[in-house]
């Protein structure tokens, strides 16, 4: 999985990394572009682990979770944090817009290897953004440009457009054939659009102006600090 850092405390990620019992212990690795390498990067302790109060498994919506850690002190002045898009998508039933943007993250790769990938996606906020799955408020939606490569399934990392983060990633929703491991046109990635969690993210990170309802208008942040993203 990967994550965020959105303030020195806390790290915004996908719920479903914690999948599978109750998570006591976790590790976080921040700094680092190959998690297999154990002599780069930081780590860090984990405090608490807050699972969206919504979250289903099943279908992996309200997909996100909030880690509260303990960073040293020669290590936070070396932190970046992800920033808000200000600007907010308009929500519509049909094909409207689209946008050129960035996902980063680690994740499950058919590559199988272990190293940070970032790639480039033309992402859509529709009902019919996600193709065969009939989209809500609540996600945003794309696919992967230019040639078509290895799938990469990643689990909480950042989207972010125009240099400045939108979603957490989601999952991987596969709308025709796919050829071996090979992820194209068809394949369709979704991204929890992190404006329409805003209540509860606020609850214990009180640095974002609130996002009334899931397509209401995103107030002006006064927070300001670069994006950057984190594997744990």
């Amino acid at each position: 999985c990967t994550g965020s850092f959105i303030d020195s405390n806390w790290i915004l990620t996908a719920a479903q990394c914690f999948d599978g019992g109750v998570i006591t212990k976790s590790l976080i690795r921040s700094g680092s572009a190959n998690y297999s390498d154990r002599d780069t990067g930081h780590k860090i302790q984990t405090v608490q682990v807050i699972k969206h109060p919504r979250y289903n498994r099943i279908e992996a919506s309200y997909d996100l979770a909030l880690i509260r850690v303990r960073i040293p002190s020669s290590f936070s002045s070396q932190l970046q944090f992800l920033k808000l898009h200000e600007q907010v998508f308009t929500w519509t039933i049909l094909y409207q817009e689209k946008w050129s943007c960035i996902a980063i993250g680690f994740g499950r790769s058919a590559h199988k290897d272990t190293l940070l990938h970032a790639n480039i996606y033309t992402i859509r906020y529709d009902g019919k953004a996600c193709d065969c799955d009939d989209n809500n408020p609540r996600y945003l939606c794309g696919t992967i440009d230019g040639t078509w490569d290895a799938c990469s399934d990643d689990h909480g990392g950042p989207l972010i457009c125009e240099g400045l983060g939108v979603g957490v990633a989601n999952r991987l929703i596969q709308c025709g054939r796919k050829e071996n491991d090979i992820c194209g046109k068809d394949t369709h990635y979704r991204f929890t659009y992190i404006c329409a969690h805003f209540n509860w993210i606020n609850k214990y990170v009180n640095i974002y102006s609130q996002c009334p309802g899931y397509v209401g208008v995103l107030l002006s942040s006064s927070y300001r600090v670069g994006p950057s993203s984190n594997m744990f």
